[in-house]
């Protein structure tokens, strides 16, 4: 069974029923997400260690709002671009990464509108 693109349980216990709140972190969620998925698909970080950082940033921030496979696909970048690799595992992971924004941008707009 696959985790849902954003756990609305998990949300609303993070922002104690507070709808103002949730739809700030929301909308706070979507840019940052887009902004580093961005970055990390054109290769902007000067360093591995850089989108690494970057990684475990929108990691912490999809836990927050309980978006779990963002979550763990950021995780799994993150420990990828943190240590010398092929690419090719990387950006197989870095596919996976949009895929899973993608769901869950999808489910932020079902939830609070674009």
């Amino acid at each position: 069974m696959q985790m849902p693109a954003l756990d609305l349980g998990h949300l609303e216990a993070q922002t104690l029923g507070d709808e103002a709140l949730e739809r700030q972190l929301l909308a706070l969620f979507r840019v940052q997400a887009r902004q580093i998925l961005f970055e990390l698909q054109n290769g902007a970080f000067k360093s591995p260690k850089v989108g690494a950082d970057f990684a475990h940033l929108l990691k912490g921030s999809s836990l927050a709002i309980g978006a779990t496979r963002v979550a763990a696909m950021a995780g799994a970048y993150e420990n990828l671009a943190a240590s010398p690799h092929d690419a090719g595992p990387a950006s197989v992971v870095l596919d996976a990464l949009a895929k899973a924004v993608a769901d869950v941008l999808a489910a932020i707009d079902r939830r609070i509108g674009p």
